[in-house]
């Protein structure tokens, strides 16, 4: 299976109308090269690479992007979004969320 490495992606204090990155560790600790790729659940969120092939042992760091143009009161309590990782043998759902600076929740 895959390791990743933080198991959820969370951002914090995130502004309207600014783009923020972090970065997820995946290691393949299968005996075999695997192929996999990236989606996102919303629109807001982007995965760089969006697509990785990764030899038995190795990992590969993934920058994943927010980007939150608005955001409703809706969004801010029920909203759940995921960066899936999907492979020939498995699809795996990593959880990704943000909170909104304080001064942008009003909006």
């Amino acid at each position: 299976m895959l390791a990743i490495e933080p198991p959820e992606v969370q951002f914090h204090n995130v502004r309207l109308n600014q783009a923020y990155t972090t970065s997820v560790c995946i290691t393949n600790n299968e005996k075999s090269s695997l192929e996999f790729s990236f989606r996102c659940t919303s629109p807001r969120y982007s995965v760089s690479p969006n697509r990785v092939k990764l030899d038995a042992g190795k990992s590969v760091v993934v920058t994943v992007r927010v980007f939150v143009s608005h955001s409703s009161s809706v969004e801010q309590t029920n909203k759940m979004d995921y960066m899936l990782v999907k492979c020939l043998y498995f699809e795996k759902k990593i959880r990704t969320s943000y909170t909104l600076h304080q001064k942008e929740k009003g909006n």
